[in-house]
């Protein structure tokens, strides 16, 4: 992040608004985009991240899981993902996941994969590098892991799909 802002009295200790807005940015791509990716039920979604079975999914697990994300919204391997490739990557997996559908239903019209992409495409060039997805994923991870013990739960990870549906209506 380029300068960061000092934090508002109603935001968390070290989290200023840019990186809140950021995060729930962040959370709006790729919380959807993992849970399709991954398939089947909660508990398989978990385990396609959680590389050693602990029930718990570290910083580096989670990023790994983001750049393997990554490299499946780069449709054109070009090394950008684009409001295109993000939805025609939610296309394709929402219609294999029922779970993914059933999120959704009853909100209202959800932010664009153009905007989504705009508030944290850092270099305003309409797409986002793997650095700029990384750099989401990073402050994604910091957002769930809402016990500050740098690991996710199965429940930090289902509650952070849930602040995520509620947050882009």
């Amino acid at each position: 992040l380029h300068g960061r802002h000092q934090s508002a009295p109603f935001f968390s200790g070290r989290t200023s608004m840019h990186t809140t807005l950021r995060t729930a940015i962040a959370l709006a791509i790729l919380v959807p985009a993992a849970a399709a990716f991954a398939g089947g039920d909660k508990v398989d979604k978990m385990s396609e991240m959680d590389t050693d079975a602990n029930g718990r999914i570290t910083q580096a697990e989670h990023a790994v899981g983001a750049d393997r994300m990554f490299a499946k919204l780069d449709a054109d391997n070009n090394g950008s993902v684009t409001a295109a490739e993000v939805d025609a990557a939610h296309a394709r997996w929402s219609s294999k996941n029922a779970d993914d559908k059933a999120d959704h239903v009853g909100h209202d019209k959800p932010m664009s994969s153009a905007d989504k992409i705009a508030k944290i495409d850092s270099d305003g060039d309409g797409a986002l590098s793997s650095a700029e997805h990384a750099e989401g994923a990073k402050d994604m991870f910091a957002k769930m892991d809402t016990d500050r013990d740098g690991s996710l739960t199965k429940d930090e990870v289902e509650a952070g799909h849930k602040r995520e549906m509620e947050d882009n209506r």
